[in-house]
């Protein structure tokens, strides 16, 4: 089984079909992962568990999941964790507005 760094699981947030496939991609290819519905609960998995990464997708509840970005990068402890955002947004006008 592959381990992600520093041993901590990815954070998967949101209920679209994106992230669920991109925390099925994580689950075949044996790396640990933790899957939450909402910005809200991403917060309380970091403070309790932690994560290597964060998948979040900012087309669910867009406010909230821009809000936890913010906390993130904030925070000392976890300000140089990455975070990757999924979007179906294509247009340009919709990518600035992030």
């Amino acid at each position: 089984m592959s381990e992600s760094p520093a041993g901590l699981p990815a954070l998967v947030v949101g209920e679209s079909s994106e992230a669920t496939a991109v925390q099925r991609f994580l689950d075949r290819e044996g790396l640990p992962c933790t899957h939450v519905a909402s910005a809200s609960a991403a917060g309380e998995v970091l403070e309790t568990t932690g994560a290597s990464v964060i998948v979040l997708d900012i087309d669910e509840a867009h406010s909230d999941a821009i809000e936890l970005c913010r906390q993130v990068k904030r925070d000392s402890a976890t300000r140089l964790m990455p975070i990757v955002l999924l979007s179906d947004r294509s247009a340009d006008r919709d990518l600035a507005k992030l």
